[in-house]
């Protein structure tokens, strides 16, 4: 079976009634292709049921009721899929590259990019069984919950970097945090900027004093 960290919680405001659905996944794995694969049955173990959970209550109280989820996702900025970069990145400058494909990413935002890249992943590789499609994962476009990244959404391209820390082989800095909202259910009002590279020490990076965690926060505003 799949194990992955998820939890879900269904809010109601007191004043307006109003209800939502706030979820955190941490889709934890190996950081090369066959953990990327692993993420991707993460998603398709824990996104259908939160989608049936969402349609069930909409269904029964009548109501729209908005999922917003939080989750640490590894993905890494890389050269070969031009139409990757073209639409979620702008032709951006490589930056803290790792040799895979994100599947788990563009499996949320866009269900042709995903596509895309399984085609390019398949003319890579030689051996039948390594080869993928987006059957085995049960896959069904944006996995049907329909997820828009809020800093995608308000910058027009990811954020350059959510962390930014020393390892043992070097400097990582990479962009794996991420807010997803349902931009037919909700309007994206405002987001916590992330801290330029020039506030960013330098001599310690993350964490440090400046910041105690390893990670930058990540907040947006929302209205329905």
């Amino acid at each position: 079976p799949i194990e992955v960290a998820a939890l879900m919680l269904h809010l109601q405001e007191k004043k307006t009634t109003k209800r939502l659905l706030v979820a955190v996944l941490h889709l934890k794995s190996a950081k090369d292709a066959p953990g990327e694969k692993v993420r991707l049955k993460q998603l398709s173990r824990v996104l259908p049921d939160m989608k049936c959970y969402q349609e069930e209550k909409e269904k029964e109280l009548k109501m729209n009721i908005p999922l917003f989820i939080g989750v640490l996702l590894i993905f890494f900025f890389f050269l070969y899929c031009s139409c990757f970069y073209e639409k979620v990145f702008q032709n951006k400058k490589q930056r803290g590259t790792k040799d895979f494909e994100p599947f788990a990413y563009a499996s949320i935002i866009s269900s042709e990019v995903m596509n895309a890249l399984f085609e390019s992943h398949n003319k890579s590789v030689s051996k039948e069984e390594d080869k993928l499609d987006p059957k085995q994962f049960a896959y069904s476009e944006k996995w049907g919950v329909n997820l828009s990244s809020a800093y995608s959404e308000a910058l027009s391209t990811e954020p350059d970097y959510t962390s930014w820390k020393k390892r043992k082989d070097g400097i990582d800095k990479y962009t794996v945090d991420y807010i997803f909202f349902q931009k037919s259910k909700v309007s994206l009002v405002s987001y916590l900027e992330i801290p330029s590279e020039k506030e960013v020490n330098q001599s310690t990076f993350l964490p440090g004093w400046e910041y105690p965690s390893d990670h930058f926060s990540l907040m947006a505003t929302f209205e329905f």
